[in-house]
């Protein structure tokens, strides 16, 4: 399902939904774009402005499926599969909708956007440890600073590394 939320009740579903769901579900939400390839997903994760909007243009303009372009919730699911389960797509200023996605695909990526360079892109592979290392600064919650979630964050992207591949890429802002 579909519906707008603004920026405050925004931060305030990606808190409780990881402040919630993690006592009953395992959740991760990711500042990323993510895309749908079929029955997978990939998911661009990078700081602000680094250009995880432009990927998901360019990617939704060549006919991908973009369920969102700042926020990937990501849940290990009963099948013990991690999986992108819910995205925020940013439409304009402090305005945001959530798709909670009914066939949640299962997460085989996870791109660290890291440069822009000078021109065209270069790919570099990332190991599983320096990619839990990498993604604690991407994840949107505010239990980051209560040390009774680090642990069960660590786990839970340590297990999603061991699933996905990772990788981080420098690319040209204008493609």
């Amino acid at each position: 399902s579909l519906f707008g939320v603004n920026k405050d009740s925004y931060n305030q579903f990606s808190v409780a939904s990881v402040n919630e769901n993690s006592k009953r579900k395992k959740q991760l939400a990711f500042h990323a774009c993510s895309v749908i390839l079929g029955d997978s997903a990939v998911i661009f994760s990078g700081d602000g402005g680094i250009g995880k909007s432009t990927i998901a243009d360019s990617l939704r303009e060549s006919g991908y499926q973009v369920p969102g372009d700042e926020v990937a919730f990501v849940t290990l699911c009963e099948d013990g599969v991690w999986k992108i389960t819910a995205a925020a797509q940013k439409v304009g200023i402090e305005r945001y909708i959530l798709n909670e996605l009914e066939n949640p695909p299962v997460i085989n990526t996870v791109v660290l956007l890291r440069n822009h360079i000078d021109s065209g892109f270069q790919f570099e592979k990332c190991s599983s440890a320096r990619s839990v290392q990498e993604s604690f600064p991407r994840l949107f919650c505010d239990r980051m600073n209560d040390p009774q979630y680090l642990p069960d964050a660590f786990c839970w992207s340590s297990s999603l590394f061991r699933q996905a591949s990772a990788c981080y890429l420098d690319f040209e802002k204008t493609i």
